[in-house]
C-alpha cells in the first residue's frame, strides 16, 4: 500500500485538469456523477486500479505506478480494492474542495463587480475560521499560522470569493451603480441596465446596445441597423413619420409608406404590361412597313428592269434591220 498524500493530491488535481480540456459541454465543469462515470470504463460502478491506469492513458495524463497507487490508496481508504460513487465523491478533492464540498456550498449571493458569496455548513465553518483569524491579528498578536514575516494589520486579505481584496481595489465596472452582492436577477438586471435603451433616448440619439458598446466604433453599422451606415438605417425625419401625417390629402405621396408602396407596385405591373403590348405592336408596325417597303422597291426594280430588257431588244432589231 502506497500512502503519499500530496502524491494523490497532485494526481487528482492533474486528471481533473485534463478532463477539462476535454469535456466542454458544461464550459469545462464536470459534474461527480459525470466524472466517475468517465473514469469508470468498463461501467460497472466501480473503479478499480486498471480503471485508473486507463483512464490517465485516455486523457493524457502522465503518470508512474507508484502515482497510480497512490491516488487509488487515497481515494479506496477501506481497502476493498473498488472504489464507489460515495467514496470517490468524498475522497476525490482537489483545492476548492471535495465534491461533497462543493454540493453543500451552494450560492447564496453574486457581487455586481464579479464573484459569488457561498453559503451552508462548510462555508459557514470556513467564515467562522476566517473571522478568528481576522480577531486574533485586530488584537495586535500574530497569529500562530501566519508566516513569520507577516504582520496583523498590513497586507491584503482572501475573501469568501477566493479572491485578494483591499480597500484601494478598483471596481472591474467602474459605472456600476449598485456594489455589493446581491441575487442573481439584480445582477444579471443591473448589467443589462448599462446598454438598455431608455425611453428618453429614443429622441436625441442612437439606442445603446451590446454590439454598441465596443472600442471599435467605426464598426457599429455592421451589426446595428440604427447606424447611418447601415443598408436599413431610416434618418430622423421617417422614423418619427406618422400614418396620419402620410395618409394626409394633403401631403406629398410617400413611396416607403406600405400602401402607397403596394399602389406603387400595382400601376407599375399594370403600366409594365401595357408598355409591353405597345411596344409588340410598334414591333409589329415597324415589321410590316419593312416588308411592304422591301416589297414596293422589289416591284419598282421588277419594272425597270421589264423595261430595260424592251429597249435593248428593240436596239437589237433594228440593228439587224439596217
Amino acid at each position: 500500500r502506497h500512502v503519499n498524500y500530496w502524491e494523490a493530491r497532485y494526481m487528482m488535481e492533474l486528471l481533473a485538469d485534463n478532463m477539462a480540456t476535454v469535456e466542454n459541454s458544461n464550459g469545462g465543469k464536470l459534474k461527480p456523477s459525470k466524472m466517475f462515470k468517465r473514469l469508470d470504463g468498463d461501467g460497472d460502478g466501480y473503479i478499480s486500479l486498471s480503471d485508473l491506469k486507463s483512464a490517465c492513458a485516455r486523457y493524457k495524463v502522465p503518470h508512474s505506478s507508484a502515482d497510480l497507487h497512490a491516488m487509488f490508496s487515497q481515494l479506496d481508504k477501506a481497502d476493498n480494492g473498488s472504489i464507489d460513487i460515495g467514496e470517490f465523491t468524498r475522497q476525490f478533492e482537489l483545492h476548492q474542495g471535495n465534491l461533497i464540498d462543493a454540493m453543500s456550498r451552494p450560492i447564496k449571493a453574486v457581487h455586481h463587480e464579479g464573484g459569488v458569496q457561498y453559503g451552508g455548513p462548510v462555508q459557514d465553518a470556513l467564515d467562522a475560521c476566517e473571522r478568528q483569524l481576522a480577531a486574533e491579528h485586530s488584537a495586535g498578536g500574530r497569529a500562530t499560522s501566519a508566516p513569520p514575516g507577516s504582520s496583523g494589520s498590513g497586507g491584503l486579505r482572501v475573501g469568501t470569493t477566493g479572491s485578494a481584496s483591499s480597500s484601494q481595489r478598483l471596481p472591474i465596472i467602474t459605472d456600476m451603480t449598485a456594489l455589493g452582492h446581491g441575487r442573481v436577477s439584480d445582477v444579471i438586471r443591473a448589467r443589462c441596465s448599462q446598454w438598455k435603451a431608455h425611453k428618453s433616448e429614443f429622441y436625441t440619439a442612437p439606442a445603446k446596445t451590446r454590439f454598441g458598446m465596443t472600442i471599435h466604433p467605426d464598426t457599429r453599422h455592421v451589426t446595428e441597423s440604427c447606424m447611418p451606415l447601415s443598408s436599413s438605417f431610416m434618418s430622423e425625419k421617417d422614423r418619427f413619420k406618422t400614418t396620419n401625417a402620410s395618409a394626409c390629402i394633403f401631403a406629398t405621396p410617400d413611396h416607403q409608406m406600405p400602401q402607397a408602396a403596394d399602389s406603387l407596385k400595382h400601376h407599375a405591373r399594370n403600366e409594365f404590361k401595357v408598355e409591353r403590348i405597345r411596344h409588340r405592336q410598334r414591333e409589329f408596325t415597324e415589321r410590316c412597313w419593312a416588308a411592304n417597303a422591301a416589297a414596293q422597291d422589289f416591284d419598282d426594280q421588277k419594272i425597270a428592269r421589264k423595261a430595260l430588257t424592251q429597249i435593248n431588244y428593240e436596239q437589237r432589231c433594228r440593228m439587224s434591220c439596217g
